[in-house]
């Protein structure tokens, strides 16, 4: 009787230890940054140049709807329009709409957790918008 209380202790005692470990490797901490799930950048079909003023860039899927924010990539120096941000997951069609180009709307695209579940891994997609 004391064996079997003994070895269900040890047990007991081995499943716990090995949860906690497990709880540890999947901590998130806040100083990871901002994770970013979409990244546009938007051409000028006929002229190839960055489109920053006048359009609307949104991510939609079949619960919400984010209008994406023009931001500047400090590492390469470029505009994007980003969004879609941890607990948004999901797959979006991305939507450009403005009144001088031809609407535009993309194939799915899906936005994943990373491995440890901490963050996104960044979709990026290219548009040139066809002037009207």
């Amino acid at each position: 009787m004391k064996s079997t209380l003994l070895i269900i202790g040890l047990f007991t005692i081995l499943a716990c230890s090995s949860s906690d470990n497990n709880a540890e490797e999947n901590t998130c901490f806040p100083d990871q940054g901002i994770s970013i799930g979409l990244s546009v950048s938007v051409f000028n079909a006929d002229t190839s140049e960055f489109i920053d003023e006048g359009i609307t860039v949104k991510a939609i899927n079949s619960t919400r709807t984010i209008t994406l924010q023009l931001a500047v990539d400090t590492l390469l120096q470029e505009k994007k329009y980003i969004g879609v941000y941890l607990n948004q997951e999901g797959t979006y069609r991305v939507s450009i709409i403005d009144s001088e180009y031809e609407l535009y709307n993309s194939d799915p695209i899906t936005i994943s957790k990373t491995e440890d579940g901490c963050g996104l891994i960044t979709e990026h997609l290219t548009v040139d918008l066809v002037p009207l």
